[in-house]
């Protein structure tokens, strides 16, 4: 006996069906669309319930730990070593950070805003690919700096597959369409590449399908509204990245279409709202502060871009790639095959393409402009061409990075085209065990490709690098030793004057994580005319008159005296409160930080970000507007509906 027949509805009203009606009154979403027409002209198909009689959930419940085990089958390789130290490419720049915001955290209990053991003294929390309030920091500072973070990738992942998950269960009907497509995400070269290279802020595109699931419930929940909030806020306290930007920017372009189409919904317009008052509440301290450091650091690159479509093609569909698959690399000198890579496998590729000429929905038209993105930036009358022209897309010069959308859209468009195949092949049929067949050869596809490519990955001990770095401190020895692991330095208490800072732009000479050619009026321990980190320059200063830590040092004096730090100077320093290089940049390398003291008593000399009261002002002015806002007209509010994202 089937189930009762549902009633006829416009079908711009039509709810999806099965896990979708676990949240009634939430629309799939009619502002992305099911065609190539104008954003936010169509709805989703109306689907109906795969599962009559037993609980749909439990089926759903399955298919997504089937295919948690197949994403973590592939990931083996990674998480066999997550207690060890990755040494490829970037990631002793992201181990190193951490561990200097876990030793702030926790030895010295303070917030932080500055790095003192990274080239002289750097921003930290201000730094745009930090996220002090990530997820990379909370789990570093439970599990340690290497476990942490490693373990933090395994989480981008689980949320990004969740995603997927409930995206997927937006568009299609079959489940196994939904777990192909969930496995595929997992198992993506992209993603592995970037984390086998250290580009940890990478992950970001994680988010991504969750927050194209619930941008479109914005309309008719509240609770989508929050979640979604809630979301864009743990991407901005992340990393201020590409995909921070893009999102941001798409995401305003999205809900602007929304709101001249559906002006007169008041329910809308209070979630756009409060959702937005939410954002701006939890993000724009971390906004302002970051904007500071960009805006004098922008690295602002003109290297165009032009990669052929073969290249593109190549890397989508030939199994088993690493970081240095292929020669030469994809733009010589700059860009590596971990720039380049987004391995999915020919048959989701041949899927892909046959539902885009079956039945061509936003993910094809999508798939299609990101993928020309990433591969011209060179080409007068393209997009990517003028793209990179306009403010902060100077900064994001390597434009080969849009394919890490281009993956998504085209996971998406290759799980519906599997979902056709379903349906119009039973299982009874030959063609229909063919079809049913796809998904494991592909599978097998993804998990060779995986194990090949962290063949080529490479780990060494914690305790070997440790070793390796023969000085040691308590607080902080500056070195301009080139050969300790940035990572263990900062573990050691050694601050390197030469590692590798990504917003002063790319070194000329390069070593070990180290920037041979920067210039810096630092002094190491080698040089015999170190001084000690913190000196009196008129008379000797006992060190027990001296409180040193990361964000604050306090001196105190019985006779005047000329004090020098062996920090950067610059606009972060404040002397008793009072900002001691006013107008300065926020790092000056070549410039020394000395003050006068001219008579005797306590000097605290403190690390603040110079727009911190005015960032501070504006989050709680923020704040207080969301505040009254949810305790007024969004409370009071009738016919919202609390619905949130489904897990079926």
């Amino acid at each position: 006996m089937g189930p009762p027949a549902a009633p006829v509805l416009p079908e711009a009203s039509l709810p999806k069906a099965g896990a979708g009606a676990a949240a009634p009154g939430i629309l799939a979403g009619e502002t992305i669309g099911t065609g190539v027409g104008p954003l936010g002209a169509l709805s989703p198909t109306p689907i109906t319930p795969e599962v009559t009689g037993a609980n749909p959930r439990w089926g759903a419940m399955a298919w997504g730990l089937a295919a948690a085990v197949c994403v973590i089958i592939g990931w083996l390789p990674f998480l066999a070593q997550s207690g060890r130290v990755a040494v490829d490419d970037d990631w002793h720049f992201f181990y190193h950070q951490y561990e200097a915001v876990c030793r702030t955290i926790v030895e010295y209990h303070q917030f932080p805003f500055w790095n003192a053991w990274h080239t002289g003294g750097t921003p930290l929390f201000g730094h745009p690919l930090v996220g002090v309030f990530g997820i990379e920091t909370l789990l570093s500072l439970l599990l340690g700096t290497v476990v942490g973070l490693n373990l933090a990738v395994s989480v981008y992942l689980g949320i990004g597959c969740w995603g997927m998950w409930l995206l997927l269960a937006d568009w299609l009907d079959s489940r196994l369409a939904r777990f192909w497509g969930t496995v595929l995400f997992g198992l993506q070269g992209a993603l592995a590449l970037h984390v086998a290279a250290g580009h940890v802020v990478m992950l970001g595109v994680a988010w991504l399908p969750l927050i194209l699931h619930l941008a479109p419930r914005v309309r008719r929940s509240r609770t989508a509204a929050v979640t979604l909030g809630l979301l864009l806020a743990l991407v901005v306290n992340g990393a201020i990245h590409y995909h921070t930007v893009h999102f941001m920017i798409g995401l305003g372009c999205f809900f602007c279409v929304q709101l001249c189409r559906h002006w007169r919904e008041r329910e809308f317009r209070l979630n756009l709202l409060g959702m937005s008052l939410l954002v701006l509440t939890l993000c724009l301290y971390r906004w302002v502060v970051c904007s500071e450091v960009f805006l004098e650091f922008p690295r602002e690159m003109d290297i165009p871009i032009k990669v052929p479509l073969w290249m593109l093609l190549k890397a989508l569909v030939w199994p088993g790639q690493h970081a240095g698959s292929f020669y030469p690399d994809p733009v010589p000198g700059w860009l590596k095959w971990h720039e380049m890579g987004a391995y999915v496998g020919v048959i989701a590729l041949g899927l892909f393409l046959f539902s885009a000429f079956r039945r061509p929905r936003w993910w094809h038209v999508a798939a299609f402009i990101t993928a020309l993105l990433a591969i011209d930036s060179a080409t007068h009358w393209l997009p990517g061409y003028w793209l990179r022209e306009l403010p902060v897309f100077k900064s994001m010069w390597v434009v080969t990075r849009w394919r890490l959308y281009s993956v998504v859209f085209i996971i998406l468009g290759a799980a519906g085209g599997l979902d056709l195949l379903l349906k119009r092949f039973p299982m009874s049929s030959i063609a229909g065990k063919v079809v049913r067949v796809l998904p494991a050869l592909s599978i097998a596809g993804l998990l060779y490709n995986q194990h090949y490519q962290w063949r080529h990955a490479h780990w060494e001990s914690e305790g070997g690098l440790l070793s390796a770095v023969h000085l040691e401190s308590s607080t902080l020895v500056s070195s301009g030793n080139v050969e300790f692991h940035p990572y263990a330095a900062v573990h050691r208490g050694v601050g390197m004057l030469f590692a590798y800072e990504p917003l002063f732009g790319y070194p000329t000479r390069y070593h070990k994580g180290c920037a041979l050619d920067y210039r810096t009026c630092r002094i190491g321990v080698e040089d015999p005319r170190y001084p000690g980190e913190v000196a009196g320059l008129v008379s000797p200063l006992p060190q027990q008159d001296v409180d040193w830590s990361p964000n604050r040092i306090r001196v105190g004096l019985d006779l005047p005296n000329l004090i020098y730090v062996n920090q950067n100077p610059g606009s972060y320093w404040r002397l008793n409160g009072v900002q001691l290089f006013p107008g300065w940049p926020t790092v000056a390398m070549e410039e020394s930080l000395v003050f006068a003291c001219t008579r005797p008593g306590e000097y605290v000399l403190a690390a603040v970000p110079p727009g911190h009261q005015r960032a501070l002002r504006l989050t709680l002015a923020a704040g207080f507007l969301l505040l009254v806002f949810a305790i007024g007209p969004w409370r009071q509010a009738k016919g919202l509906t609390g619905s949130g994202p489904s897990v079926s």
